[in-house]
């Protein structure tokens, strides 16, 4: 009974993956993982993708990797990492991002921005301590996906987030079940 249940869980998990109507432009989340991870836990995963798949419509692929791990403490679910372009030039980052916009909230987010030139005319935003002095910085530092979905960087090939998860929790993969939050 518990091998059927199982059966259906994951034909149900798998048919939701696979006939997903995701958006003519969406995030595509192409997932690796690490050696040991079960056929659930990845159908999980690709589920999770495939729903904010619906939510994030800039045309790139996010690639993420996936470990579960018996190495975490107890009381801790998991973690993630981004990959991160750094010492990229705030000038350009802010031309690149006016020319992603595609809603309101986009333009609102834009100009909420600092743009001040310093007298080389570079394109600079200013931080201010406590003590009352201000430090102007040309330099930026993005996650990959970030800077993949503005134009930023077309590198394809590099890794946008690590997850870990913690495999001594005990998940439930009953895709049946309907939870109510509390």
């Amino acid at each position: 009974m518990k091998n059927h249940q199982l059966i259906i869980s994951l034909s149900l998990a798998s048919a939701a993956v696979i006939g997903g109507n995701a958006p003519a432009q969406a995030i595509d989340f192409d997932f690796s993982y690490q050696p040991g991870t079960t056929l659930e836990q990845m159908l999980g995963f690709e589920m999770a993708g495939e729903i904010w798949s619906y939510y994030l419509t800039d045309d790139i692929t996010v690639k993420i990797h996936v470990e579960m791990t018996d190495s975490l403490p107890s009381n801790i679910l998991g973690g993630a990492l981004p990959g991160l372009q750094k010492n990229k030039n705030y000038g350009t980052f802010l031309q690149k991002l006016e020319s992603d916009i595609t809603s309101k909230d986009d333009e609102i987010a834009h100009n909420k921005l600092q743009d001040d030139e310093n007298d080389n005319d570079n394109i600079h935003y200013q931080a201010m301590f406590e003590s009352g002095q201000g430090w102007n910085n040309t330099k930026i530092a993005l996650t990959n996906a970030n800077a993949k979905a503005i134009n930023y960087h077309s590198n394809n090939s590099l890794l946008d987030g690590y997850i870990v998860m913690n495999d001594t929790f005990n998940w439930s993969y009953d895709y049946q079940l309907d939870y109510s939050p509390l």
